[in-house]
């Protein structure tokens, strides 16, 4: 729940859909965005501290083949 309110920290919906896959070392986000997601991806890296506590993965956050890095 925290990461999904993270996603749309700038309240303007930019984030349109949000698939994962779940790997080993890590939980891949692939965003569908219609505007810019920095903000949003930047504060969801800030509040995954504890999805990545419980699954025991790294978060990264794609748009389209690009990582999105704050």
């Amino acid at each position: 729940m925290r990461l999904a309110d993270s996603l749309d920290r700038s309240h303007e919906q930019h984030v349109s859909r949000v698939t994962v896959d779940v790997l080993p070392d890590k939980l891949i986000f692939h965003l569908e965005a219609s505007g810019p997601v920095l903000l949003e991806v930047m504060v969801a890296q800030m509040k995954g501290d504890l999805a990545r506590e419980v699954f025991q993965r790294d978060l990264v956050f794609m748009l389209g083949e690009e990582v999105i890095k704050r």
